[in-house]
């Protein structure tokens, strides 16, 4: 029963994405679903003693956004919460990246970003639902555990 549970997930997100929510918008309830799976997956790379703490909005001004910060399981941050970070923090974030990236190939794009800063990393994309199920949860966190498998091997 389980297996078969499992392998209706892809079709109904399927369904989802391009049927019964086609063209709708994130929900917190979907960014909080989202924000547990990448907890989920990308976990399983960290140390024993650390953790991953997710907050997640949806934006009026460009969409939606989850922020992640790995912290030590013992401290007294929620794993996961909406967030109190306030936008024109993450849209400064967000601009100074693609400045930078346009300074090399002329061109400023509106496309999914990811930020990264000394306390935390930003996946930042439209508000729209099919950017934010759990299936593409589960391949940013695969993006961002190769990621820094891949740092972690040019480091050493």
């Amino acid at each position: 029963m389980d297996l078969w549970i499992l392998k209706k997930k892809p079709f109904r997100e399927f369904y989802d994405i391009h049927v019964h929510r086609k063209d709708a918008q994130v929900t917190e309830r979907d960014l909080e679903a989202y924000a547990q799976k990448f907890k989920s997956v990308f976990e399983l790379m960290l140390a024993e003693h650390l953790t991953l703490c997710c907050e997640y909005k949806v934006s009026r001004q460009f969409g939606a956004f989850v922020c992640f910060r790995i912290v030590e399981k013992g401290s007294k941050v929620a794993a996961i919460k909406r967030s109190s970070i306030e936008d024109s923090t993450v849209f400064h974030a967000i601009k100074q990246t693609q400045l930078e990236d346009a300074y090399g190939s002329n061109r400023l794009n509106e496309l999914p970003t990811r930020i990264y800063t000394s306390e935390c990393f930003y996946l930042i994309k439209s508000h729209f639902f099919k950017d934010w199920t759990v299936r593409q949860a589960i391949a940013d966190a695969n993006e961002e555990v190769k990621t820094m498998i891949q740092e972690t091997q040019a480091l050493a």
